[in-house]
């Protein structure tokens, strides 16, 4: 190299240096290339992985950690307790009642007594009638004074303004005195009819029978629902909430065969809301046969097609009639 020209030399030396440095820029090249195919990162990853920080690498189509917890707003659930309930096939589906405690400021109406009574008839009413009802038993604080006067001149429409959004299907209040004699007083309100029945009332003669006689009580007033699935003539097929849940000791609870169903119209709007309950009047409706859920009435009205008309957006039901006093025969 030394013996060769000058410029010849220059010359040899620039072209190696030209042709390293070509082959160095090639193999990197070829190296980024390989890389890149290996491990191709997009801008929509670079984004989730710049969010995520350290966040293990999920599967195609595993949800992300908002969608392991969506948020479901409380207000959502209060507003609409019946949502998943109203699912529930009619014969299945159970009572929620609430017995509400209504206790006189009689000195002998002490705060152990009252404790026990509500204690116990949990008890009787769970033993009793098991998935039947959903039920809550509370001591009254809004019957001011707790006297059967009082708890009389509670109309249905005030009824309505104070349980209409609450859970319960039926409400049955009962007022404990010891004035003069110790008396259990009662009535049940009910949402789907929007009615309350007749006020009853019982004398207790030993105070050691308390809860059986408030537990026979409850069961006087408690009136069961039922459906009406098809009319014919004279004929209407019912099926009765909750029937298929009843164990055979609760049977008393139960429509029996000659008991008599007053019927009412139940309007929906286009989502599903009551807009208006209204009963049929002189309509009823008396039990020939049933089988379990299933019943078979008689229609007894002064109309020629008291039940027939437009479904559409209607619900018919019927609810048990309780007479307040005996027959009459005229």
């Amino acid at each position: 190299m030394n013996s060769l020209h000058p410029n010849l030399r220059a010359s040899l030396l620039t072209k190696s240096a030209t042709t390293i440095l070509g082959l160095v820029i090639i193999g990197f090249a070829c190296s980024w290339s390989l890389f890149a195919q290996e491990t191709p990162v997009t801008e929509e990853q670079e984004s989730v992985e710049a969010e995520s920080g350290d966040e293990a690498p999920r599967s195609e189509g595993e949800p992300g950690p908002l969608e392991e917890a969506p948020i479901v707003e409380a207000s959502e659930v209060d507003q609409n307790p019946d949502l998943e309930f109203n699912e529930i096939p009619w014969e299945l589906r159970p009572y929620r009642v609430l017995i509400s405690l209504a206790f006189a400021a009689d000195p002998s109406l002490t705060a152990h007594f009252r404790e026990q009574l509500q204690s116990s008839l949990q008890s009787r009413i769970a033993g009793t009638f098991g998935p039947y009802w959903k039920f809550e038993v509370e001591t009254n604080d809004w019957l001011i004074p707790a006297t059967p006067e009082v708890l009389e001149r509670q109309t249905a429409t005030e009824l309505k303004s104070r349980f209409a959004k609450s859970a319960f299907d039926k409400v049955i209040v009962l007022n404990v005195e010891d004035s003069k004699h110790l008396t259990l007083t009662g009535w049940e309100w009910d949402k789907n009819s929007e009615t309350r029945s007749a006020l009853l009332q019982r004398r207790v003669v030993d105070r050691r029978l308390m809860t059986d006689d408030a537990f026979d009580l409850i069961i006087a007033l408690f009136r069961p629902l039922a459906r009406i699935d098809s009319t014919e003539g004279k004929t209407a097929e019912l099926r009765a909430r909750g029937a298929e849940l009843l164990a055979p000791e609760s049977l008393e609870v139960l429509l029996q065969t000659g008991d008599l169903l007053t019927p009412h119209f139940r309007y929906l709007t286009r989502e599903g809301e009551v807009r208006n309950v209204q009963s049929v009047p002189w309509t009823y409706l008396r039990v020939d046969s049933m089988i379990r859920s299933r019943l078979t009435c008689t229609v007894e009205t002064a109309f020629a097609s008291a039940l027939s008309g437009s479904r559409r957006r209607v619900e018919l039901m019927a609810i048990r009639a309780r007479p307040s006093f005996p027959e009459t025969r005229l």
